[in-house]
């Protein structure tokens, strides 16, 4: 190839984005640094471009890329923080620091810069206090949900980016979602917004809730998925209320049977689709004992067939899991052999 001698673009370069992505921003005018009469903030010059009729912005994965890890805003975020929490009359010298640095105070300091980073520990400290404190004032959790949306299948969302993105809108579903990311986004959220509506509605479909707390996390296919923690009004607690009540309570709500095709044929798709477990690299641990080496998933598939419900002391439920035992489950509902990989599952929630 041949040899580029140039001066190489310096990535604190105030037009950054204008020099890299010269098909986005064609005359060369309107970067997110540019001055402007008004003041917009990066968040806001994001959504803007994202949100905006020219499709070239959302399309551009490089750019995508670009706006998301863009560390150097995330850190001026992060020392702007520090810098409003810092006591201004505190005049700091070279003994300051040396003394700061031998005690471990300065980095311990820093590290609110940190902060506004993704991914960082600094960036969880917040959620992760959040979500410790609900439980001591609320309380364990209910209920723990997971959403992973099934992209692929989805008819309205294919028809929707065929809709958006109109010169491509002859390629495959995969090849569209893949070309425009940040619509299949927007459009996973608000499937998933309108689901924390209706799980929050008087229809109560796990009990009436009162609070909940969620994380978006993404997939190594790039999708994003949720997990949900929900605090249910009057909930039973393991410990407090009789075993009779809480098997009451969960069979009303929680099943793993396999509908019948001819009365519920959709419902039916949908179990035996999505909540039948097939083992993989992922589940599967290998135990070794002392007489041979085995693989065990850790979820705990495939599940005992049972009549009866069955409910474990917890800390006996704990201590099987960590040592990945059979019997690790904090409860076994009632299942036959053919229902043996399937995973629990509320009728209204998967239906939804």
């Amino acid at each position: 190839m041949k040899k580029v001698q140039d001066v190489p673009l310096d990535n604190r370069d105030k037009n950054l984005d204008i020099k890299c992505f010269p098909d986005v921003y064609p005359y060369g005018i309107n970067g997110q640094h540019e001055n402007r009469n008004i003041r917009i903030t990066a968040s806001e010059y994001i959504k803007l471009r994202l949100m905006s009729k020219h499709p070239e912005f959302g399309l551009n994965i490089q750019f995508l890329f670009y706006l998301l890890h863009d560390n150097i805003r995330q850190l001026n975020a992060g020392i702007f923080h520090k810098m409003n929490v810092t006591n201004p009359r505190e005049k700091y010298t070279a003994a300051t620091y040396l003394e700061q640095l031998s005690k471990q105070q300065f980095e311990s300091n820093l590290s609110t810069i940190f902060s506004r980073l993704r991914n960082t520990e600094q960036y969880w400290k917040i959620p992760r206090s959040n979500l410790h404190c609900m439980i001591s004032n609320y309380g364990p959790a209910t209920w723990f949900l997971t959403f992973s949306p099934c992209e692929w299948l989805w008819s309205d969302l294919i028809e929707y980016l065929r809709e958006v993105n109109q010169p491509f809108a002859t390629k495959a579903a995969n090849e569209l979602i893949a070309l425009d990311p940040v619509s299949t986004s927007r459009f996973i959220n608000n499937k998933f917004r309108a689901m924390l509506d209706f799980i929050c509605s008087p229809d109560n479909p796990i009990g009436e809730v009162i609070h909940y707390f969620w994380r978006r996390e993404y997939q190594g296919r790039g999708t994003q998925h949720f997990h949900l923690l929900i605090w249910i009004k009057d909930a039973l607690i393991i410990g407090v209320s009789s075993n009779e009540d809480i098997v009451s309570f969960i069979l009303k709500y929680v099943t793993c049977r396999i509908p019948n095709n001819d009365i519920s044929p959709e419902l039916y798709r949908r179990v035996v689709s999505y909540q039948r477990h097939k083992h993989n690299n992922y589940c599967l641990r290998v135990k070794k004992t002392k007489r041979s080496v085995s693989k065990v998933c850790r979820f705990g598939f495939s599940r005992p067939v049972t009549d009866t419900f069955k409910i474990r002391d917890v800390a006996v439920s704990v201590a099987n899991r960590r040592k990945l035992k059979t019997k690790s489950r904090l409860y076994d509902l009632p299942r036959s052999k053919k229902e043996i990989n399937i995973n629990d599952y509320n009728p209204a929630i998967l239906t939804a």
